[in-house]
């Protein structure tokens, strides 16, 4: 769920009278089973392929790479996902380093595994990852927007 507190960032600074009306922050749960799935994911297909190309102690050394493999990305990805904050004012949504996007130039929100990755009208992608409810997250950014376009002239 999107909380309400401080700007994440110093750096980024607000429009006169543009005000924040959420930041959306990863959430841990999501985040975990997403490692869980692609960890389960990756192990059965080494599994699979392992078999058909090694078999006893080579197979098993082959599995344990790729976990502590699978493990050491999660860690990485760890402290960048929790890193990232986006900040939704009545004008844009703003992301990490701060890089922005205009409300009115979203064209499309999909969710995926728990992201929300947004196309603007220039094709570009921008992805907001691990949200405990991306459907949440999309209606709110899209109420926002909605908000914007009618008191746009």
């Amino acid at each position: 769920m999107p909380e309400t507190a401080p700007l994440p960032d110093p750096a980024i600074d607000l429009a006169p009278q543009e005000q924040r009306l959420a930041v959306f922050r990863a959430d841990r749960r999501r985040f975990f089973s997403v490692q869980a799935f692609w960890i389960t994911a990756s192990f059965a297909v080494a599994l699979f392929v392992g078999n058909l190309i090694t078999s006893g102690q080579n197979l098993m050394a082959l599995l344990g790479m790729i976990v502590m493999a699978q493990l050491f990305g999660m860690m990485m990805a760890y402290r960048r996902v929790f890193s990232t904050i986006w900040c939704l004012t009545d004008r844009r949504l703003i992301g990490p380093r701060g890089r922005s996007i205009l409300l009115l130039d979203i064209q499309k929100m999909v969710p995926f595994l728990g992201d929300v990755q947004i196309i603007n009208t220039e094709g570009r992608r921008f992805r907001i990852e691990h949200m405990a409810d991306a459907q949440e997250t999309i209606a709110r950014i899209e109420a926002a927007r909605a908000s914007r376009a009618s008191t746009q002239p």
